[in-house]
């Protein structure tokens, strides 16, 4: 059995496909192909699928993809298992990892201006009101800074 994920780094909240192959060999000296699902495991996730044959007829090889959805951030390891049927028996394998990396997260301010226009050279205060804050959240000690603008002039070329 040979596990292969699609993708092996993702942001982690993304979907990832994993490929699991298995080949018994030419299916005329084996009798009937191996039934049943294979079951997947990404990390903390599984998930399960029925074998789909595949390649040239009369070949037993047998293909099932799972896709993870939402995956977690994390180094993910990949595995797969049949439990096998009455007349194969089962298999297991490991198909690596996959690397889900977490989005940095970008922090924003919401500002509020003392005055609402301001000219060439004007100071003017700018603060973070607590409407700005989720609820239950505590908004930090009120900060505050002055700010000079002035203006260049600016030759169009």
């Amino acid at each position: 059995m040979v596990v292969k994920p699609l993708v092996t780094s993702v942001t982690a909240g993304a979907s990832v496909a994993v490929d699991v192959q298995l080949t018994t060999g030419y299916l005329s000296l084996y009798g009937a192909p191996p039934s049943g699902n294979v079951a997947v495991m990404l990390g903390g996730q599984t998930a399960s699928a029925a074998w789909q044959a595949f390649g040239a007829t009369g070949n037993a090889s047998l293909e099932a993809v799972v896709t993870f959805t939402n995956v977690p951030a994390g180094i993910l390891p990949v595995t797969a298992s049949y439990a096998g049927d009455s007349n194969w028996l089962g298999s297991a394998a490991n198909g690596g990892t996959v690397i889900a990396l977490s989005g940095k997260l970008m922090p924003t301010a919401t500002l509020a201006s003392s005055t609402a226009s301001v000219a060439s050279g004007q100071s003017f205060t700018l603060t973070q009101p607590s409407s700005a804050f989720r609820a239950g959240q505590r908004p930090p000690a009120r900060c505050s800074s002055s700010l000079t603008i002035r203006a260049s002039a600016h030759t169009p070329h």
